[in-house]
């Protein structure tokens, strides 16, 4: 009877050993997911100075994780962008090597400019950020 019951109590921590590992792994791969791009710019997050949520008009939204000369923007529409700092009269802006694309940034404001195209406007700073 103890055997048996040995057996079981054996099995119910084995199963519990590899669901929790692989529940741990699972989030894991989620988290670097999310981050993956940031990674290939910054070993361990290096020069990272400030990150914002902004929202847009017709719904839209721009994660942007500002760099000491670079910004990383995430976009609703699921593209990662890394754009350069560029020359700015006033406010901040960033901008690809052709500068098809240029992001702008003032104040809790900001902008995404594609191919002379204002594709992201009226964007401002979450709540809470």
């Amino acid at each position: 009877m103890k055997t048996g019951l040995g057996k079981v109590m054996c099995l119910i921590v084995f199963i519990i050993f590899f669901a929790s590992f692989f529940l741990i792994a699972f989030l894991s791969g989620m988290k670097y997911e999310n981050c993956a791009a940031l990674k290939q710019n910054s070993t361990n997050n290096e020069g990272v100075i400030a990150s914002a949520n902004f929202a847009c008009a017709n719904n839209k939204t721009i994660l942007a994780i500002f760099m000491d000369d670079s910004v990383h923007l995430t976009l609703s529409d699921g593209r990662n962008l890394n754009l350069m700092r560029t020359v700015s009269g006033s406010g901040a802006r960033y901008a690809n090597t052709d500068e098809s694309i240029v992001f702008w940034n003032v104040g809790d404001t900001a902008s995404l400019d594609e191919n002379n195209q204002t594709t992201y406007n009226d964007c401002a700073v979450q709540p809470g950020q």
